[in-house]
């Protein structure tokens, strides 16, 4: 029979603990499969330097999209289009590279920089997963106001998939010289 008595315990020692407490962060991060939103807006075009485009592509659709003005008057968005992308994530075995830096009440501090393979303990293979890419066009109802004052405006974006909502603030794009 063997005996694990509390001084022999791995976690009660501080250079183990905190290793292996940084390990079990990182699986819970690596199983969540979180996805951020990513925004794009186009660069106000000197063909039609009254037009700003947008592009957000996030689990949730675009339900609304406006540009404010310094003042706090609001312009809708003109259009707002919305495309559901499906594509198949993958969970292979995946080459990686990390640095890290350990500590410890007795030991110091060490630096390291390594190379590894990434093999995810809880997949299911590949998975099927969708994001939806919204676009968005706005008329600045006034240009010189605008080529003045670009920098003090700002375009918000509410997302709402019926059960999740979330807001995005971004700022106005440089005007066309």
């Amino acid at each position: 029979m063997i005996t694990v008595t509390k001084r022999d315990s791995l976690l009660a020692r501080p250079k183990f603990a905190i290793p292996l407490i940084a390990i079990f962060l990182s699986l819970a991060a690596c199983t969540a499969g979180g996805q951020s939103s990513s925004a794009v807006l186009t660069p106000i075009s000197a063909n039609d330097p009254s037009r700003i485009d947008l592009t957000v592509r996030d689990p949730l659709p675009v339900a609304d999209a406006r540009l404010v003005d310094p003042r706090g008057n609001v312009t809708t968005a003109t259009r707002i289009d919305r495309d559901r992308i499906n594509y198949r994530r993958g969970n292979g075995v995946e080459p990686g590279m990390g640095v890290g830096v350990a500590g410890g009440s007795n030991s110091g501090i060490s630096t390291g920089v390594g190379l590894g393979v990434t093999i995810p303990l809880f997949s299911g293979g590949d998975n099927d997963d969708s994001f939806t890419e919204s676009r968005a066009s706005f008329r600045i109802p006034d240009i010189a106001a605008y080529r003045q004052s670009w920098q003090q405006w700002k375009i918000q974006v509410d997302l709402d998939s019926g059960s999740s909502h979330r807001s995005l603030e971004l700022a106005a794009p440089a005007p066309a010289d």
